[in-house]
């Protein structure tokens, strides 16, 4: 890890990862997150209470309440995390141990064991014992036997095997490897100053109580917080350094992209409020909040290909409300938030508000259109020049205007009186200096609309398309007439149109795809991978789709990529 870049990050209040070498283009073809495989669902969720640690001889993995991290510690790169979505009984991780010949990971969880074989990268069953909390894991590294407590009752692995035995004795402790809580450890046996506690970088003044401590063949000691992700203590430079992964708080949010990476701003306004009841095992102490972990949720940026991560807090970046997001768009290395607190753009180094700019009124709902930004609030709908900031032009005043979408024709959005339509004035020849100009419709006019309450907008060459507790509607603009999408979802929350051409949309149960040209339905649930229902915000992009629950963000690989 570059600790210089670290340390520059955290003068600017903002805790980040060093990127790797390769470039973050719009392709991302070098990425820990490949698009090769069709199909392949990645989730992720917040991180930061990590309940266990282990080494292997080139990976770190933290496993958390949420699933297990993981870190190449060869090329300091982060791989996509491990989650029920992968297979794992449970996303609540209780107990890992790694074994550092072949690299297979043991990982315990509230309902049962599994196993991550490494050659393949593939979650297995573990055979025998009942699917119960597994309170510990040890390795017997003189011949790889896995020894396993569940429910106080210490189960066995002869030579790895993944078929258990209950053993009728306890395990030999001193010949056994694998991690221990660090209350257990000796501490004169740990070479950093306070043993059960560590600062945190991204919240100046906040104090973490470890939990448990693994060390591999480097010497390297990897540790995990109750609140603040993972860290690592440098032997050769006996100097901690954090190990920031996923999401800084609750899911649910709005998720942008741009060739600068990916941005997932918090859906809700309070801390995660994870409940203290993971023990590492009956009769141990309780691993519980320290004061001041539950920070307020804040902007977690990844590079394009996930492998680096970086965080905006509201308590430490000036400009940066404590609030939901409602909306986000990226361009470049920019980001704007919809937020509770109006509108607010932000660079990861500089944050502020720019509208409206008494700070008063929510804003809901953000749509690009050529250099325009406009803004949906509790008043009306703002056109605003994305460079120098400045007002375009305003329409539908006093009215709270909650989606809205922009066509080469017109402008569409959504008011609490209904759905409204603007024309744009075609303005042939005129001028590059006033084309911009014309893209402000002179008024807004009702649409006749026949559903329900609708959520969200997005458009098609041709179609424009409501998501409302109807499910979806479907507008023919060419025709001017309503017509049916075949909704086969109602309370639907989001929607996406990707670069093909389908339209994604995320209902109440989930996930659902519809192909216009051929009337084509497809649905996926978290029975297929998907982390939660209801899915609230979407990003559509080519071949790949992103979906964010209140349990976390989903990444879902639908198709192979183009190589």
């Amino acid at each position: 890890m570059r600790r210089a870049l670290v340390a520059a990050c955290a003068a600017l209040s903002v805790a980040c990862v060093s990127a790797p070498s390769g470039g973050t283009g719009g392709e991302r073809t070098d990425s820990a997150f490949p698009y090769s495989r069709a199909n392949e669902w990645v989730t992720l969720r917040d991180f930061r209470y990590v309940t266990s640690a282990a080494a292997s001889r080139s990976l770190a993995f933290f496993g958390t309440t949420a699933g297990v991290e993981r870190l190449d510690t060869l090329r300091d790169r982060w791989l996509s995390p491990v989650t029920a979505a992968d297979g794992l009984p449970d996303d609540r991780v209780t107990a890992l141990v790694a074994d550092p010949a072949s690299g297979d990971l043991w990982i315990g969880t509230a309902r049962g064991l599994a196993r991550l074989a490494a050659f393949v990268d593939t979650v297995e069953p573990v055979f025998g014992p009942p699917p119960f909390r597994v309170d510990r894991l040890l390795f017997d590294p003189r011949d790889g036997t896995v020894w396993a407590e569940i429910g106080g009752i210490w189960w066995l692995g002869p030579n790895g095997s993944p078929v258990l035995e209950r053993s009728g004795a306890t395990p030999p402790f001193g010949a056994l490897a694998g991690p221990a809580p660090v209350d257990e450890i000796d501490p004169g046996r740990l070479p950093w100053t306070d043993p059960l506690w560590v600062d945190s970088p991204l919240l100046f003044g906040a104090r973490f109580r470890l939990t448990v401590a693994d060390r591999d063949r480097r010497g390297d000691w990897y540790v995990g917080t109750w609140g603040d992700n993972g860290r690592r203590w440098a032997e050769a430079v006996q100097h901690w350094e954090a190990l920031y992964f996923g999401l800084a708080g609750p899911a649910g949010g709005p998720v942008a992209a741009s060739d600068a990476g990916y941005w997932f701003a918090p859906g809700l306004s309070r801390g995660s409020g994870v409940a203290a009841d993971l023990s590492l095992a009956p009769g141990r102490v309780r691993i519980g909040l320290a004061s001041g972990a539950e920070a307020p949720p804040g902007i977690a940026h990844a590079s394009a290909d996930l492998a680096s991560w970086s965080y905006a807090v509201p308590t430490e970046v000036e400009g940066l409300p404590s609030a939901a997001a409602h909306a986000a768009l990226a361009f470049g290395d920019t980001i704007w938030l919809a937020t509770d607190y109006g509108l607010v753009r932000g660079t990861g180094e500089d944050w502020g508000r720019r509208w409206p700019q008494d700070g008063t009124g929510a804003t809901y709902a953000l749509a690009r259109d050529g250099s325009l930004l406009w803004v949906g609030g509790d008043d009306g709908l703002t056109a605003i020049d994305r460079g120098t900031g400045a007002v375009a032009g305003r329409l539908l005043a006093g009215r709270k205007v909650l989606a809205v979408t922009a066509t080469a024709e017109a402008l569409y959005a959504v008011a609490d009186a209904g759905l409204f339509a603007g024309r744009r004035d075609p303005a042939p020849g005129v001028a590059a200096p006033l084309a911009e100009a014309a893209r402000v419709p002179a008024e807004m006019a009702r649409v006749e609309y026949r559903g329900g309450a609708i959520r969200a907008l997005a458009a098609t060459d041709t179609l424009l398309l409501v998501a409302g507790a109807t499910g979806l509607e479907v507008f023919d603009r060419r025709a001017g007439t309503w017509r049916s999408g075949g909704s086969r979802v109602t309370e639907a929350y989001a929607l996406a149109v990707d670069p093909a051409g389908n339209v994604w949309i995320g209902s109440a149960h989930g996930l659902g795809r519809w192909r216009p040209g051929t009337g084509e339905w497809d649905e996926w649930t978290e029975a297929d991978g998907l982390a939660g229902a209801p899915v609230l915000h979407i990003l559509a992009e080519d071949g790949v789709v992103w979906a964010s629950t209140p349990a976390g963000v989903s990444r879902f690989a639908w198709r192979e990529a183009h190589r």
